[in-house]
């Protein structure tokens, strides 16, 4: 993935294009739920069980995550992902 992928997710958003898949940095729709739910406080065990997934499949959509948006830990990511206006 290139590193202006972020850049065109958050433009195609600002636009009001759909930007699954290689719009949003190839973030999934699940990927963006799990991204929702660390915004909001939710540790994996909580995000788990609220998106009634294995703790350990939040740790895996976190570290893509993290990989996708160049973010070393899942509070950057977070930031990352509110300066590209993927989160409000």
């Amino acid at each position: 993935m290139g590193r202006r992928a972020p850049l065109r997710a958050a433009r195609a958003l600002r636009a009001g294009r759909d930007c699954r898949g290689p719009g949003l940095a190839g973030i999934s729709d699940r990927e963006l739920a799990v991204l929702r739910a660390i915004a909001d406080g939710g540790s994996n065990k909580e995000v788990a069980a609220a998106l009634h997934i294995s703790p350990h499949t939040v740790k895996t959509h976190v570290a893509r995550l993290c990989e996708k948006l160049e973010a070393r830990r899942r509070t950057e990511a977070v930031a990352r992902a509110r300066s590209l206006g993927i989160l409000p």
